[in-house]
């Protein structure tokens, strides 16, 4: 069975909503102003499982919809808070630490070829993940370990393995 309220209009959808809720926002609870300013909101967002039915839209300002995103309101229908995010100084203190914590030989296996183990700290070959920060971009990369970049991690620049460079040297 087709819904209807896909067959709606935005502007139609507007008119419904705001003939059931009237004409102030959902979030703030602050009468509009301006026509423009008006947007639909998804009470159950549909990255929760809400739908586009007239029941689940509400009216709310652009940065009140924006404010609010894909949060999942509370019973009571507030707004629950977002997680705090890490300021500048947690994001690059992690950063450090989890370069610290990396072999100085292999970068924990992601210098070593397939098959092979780290003769210091007996790690083998990978992961093949690397953190999208931790790469250098191809012309600031010397290709040798322990540089890293996108050409190095998929094979376009031919990399010794560790075990020769230690050996041999560079």
């Amino acid at each position: 069975m087709l819904n209807q309220n896909l067959l709606l209009s935005k502007k139609d959808k507007i008119k419904l909503v705001r003939e059931r809720d009237g004409f102030s926002c959902a979030i703030c609870q602050k009468d509009f102003k301006v026509n423009s300013d008006v947007t639909l909101d998804h009470w159950i967002p549909r990255a929760a499982g809400g739908s586009e039915d007239i029941s689940n839209l509400r009216l709310a300002h652009k940065k009140c919809n924006a404010w609010k995103s894909d949060r999942i309101p509370n019973e009571d229908g507030s707004i629950p808070p977002r997680p705090p995010r890490a300021n500048y100084q947690d994001r690059r203190r992690r950063k450090r630490e989890i370069l610290e914590s990396l072999c100085t030989d292999c970068y924990d296996g992601r210098l070593l070829l397939e098959g092979e183990l780290c003769p210091y700290c007996g790690t083998p070959a990978g992961p093949e993940d690397w953190p999208h920060w931790a790469k250098r971009r191809a012309n600031l990369c010397k290709h040798t370990p322990p540089e890293w970049c996108w050409a190095c991690s998929i094979g376009i620049v031919d990399r010794k393995p560790v075990l020769l460079v230690l050996l041999e040297g560079e």
